[in-house]
């Protein structure tokens, strides 16, 4: 039984580098070396960061729809490979999994196009969630959202809210419902200018369960606000930027990794910025294998003090 749920949309994934980003009307050159290693890839924001956490050593369920080619495209072997538990994704025999175009330059900006597919059905029962103890929610459909937010929030089971400036996957009953029930929130500066949007800083923490919020800032590392403290923390220098694209995703794997091993909030958050510094060093969303050795001695070197796994 998993430890970690984890929930979002699926996604088949195309990650291509080009020389610039183009304007309307405009052609954009894909990069030699970059398509030369050109492959698919299983990703969506809860299955990278599942697959973090998985390695690191959570026992890690997902809860998701996908479409009919979820087994011939390779997505459920992938995902058994790292011993995810799958009982609770469900496939729909009618649609195709979801699929992502992601475009990037040479200065990290991105574009992004989303094929939702079998991913925004509304079907499916919710987990039983026995013997969970966290929750992280992503960006998904946000008739599955609703309903595992609901069952956590009845089962007591604290809930992590990777929240993006996405208004259909976060309509305002949502963001509200959300906002009155997350142990932590994890997001960049600009979903967190979102959500100050519905409500302040006060209102967010007015309540027990509320813990922190935990803002990344790219190469600047994280900040945390909690119990009216900024708490800033920063991130190692990677070897090498190769493709920004799974940092975040990585990030939030150890962040929800370390929380349920029992790690303090800062702990949980200096080891995200280290498995996002690792994230950055190699092509796509996921970091193939994880090396613990590196990863303890990078937090090491980063913050002076042992980590145990």
């Amino acid at each position: 039984m998993p430890d970690i749920i984890f929930t979002g949309y699926p996604s088949i994934d195309s990650i291509i580098k080009v020389e610039k980003l183009p304007n309307p009307n405009e052609t954009a050159i894909i990069d030699e070396d970059f398509y030369k290693n050109f492959k698919l890839t299983y990703g969506g924001c809860a299955v990278n960061a599942s697959i973090i956490a998985s390695q690191l050593g959570a026992k890690v369920g997902l809860s998701m729809v996908v479409g009919y080619d979820f087994r011939s495209s390779g997505y459920e072997e992938r995902l058994t490979h790292y011993s995810i538990d799958i009982s609770d994704v469900l496939i729909v025999k009618e649609k195709k999994t979801s699929q992502t175009f992601i475009f990037f330059d040479n200065d990290g900006n991105q574009m992004t196009f989303f094929y939702p597919g079998a991913a925004i059905e509304k079907r499916g029962t919710v987990p039983t969630l026995r013997n969970v103890r966290l929750v992280c929610i992503t960006v998904g459909n946000p008739f599955h959202i609703e309903k595992i937010a609901r069952k956590s929030i009845s089962n007591n089971i604290p809930i992590v809210w990777n929240l993006k400036k996405d208004v259909y996957s976060y309509p305002s009953h949502l963001v509200d419902l959300l906002s009155n029930n997350f142990s932590y929130v994890v997001c960049n500066n600009h979903e967190l200018e979102f959500l100050l949007k519905h409500r302040d800083l006060k209102d967010l923490f007015a309540r027990k369960k509320a813990q922190a919020i935990i803002v990344t800032q790219g190469e600047n590392g994280a900040k945390i606000l909690k119990d009216n403290q900024v708490i800033h923390i920063i991130t190692p220098t990677p070897k090498k930027v190769i493709d920004p694209t799974g940092a975040g995703d990585a990030f939030l794997g150890a962040f929800c990794y370390g929380i349920n091993r029992g790690f303090n909030i800062e702990k949980s958050v200096e080891l995200g910025t280290v498995l996002g510094s690792f994230a950055v060093e190699e092509m796509g969303a996921q970091i193939e294998k994880l090396d613990k050795n590196k990863i303890k001695n990078r937090y090491l070197n980063t913050f002076s003090k042992n980590l145990i796994l």
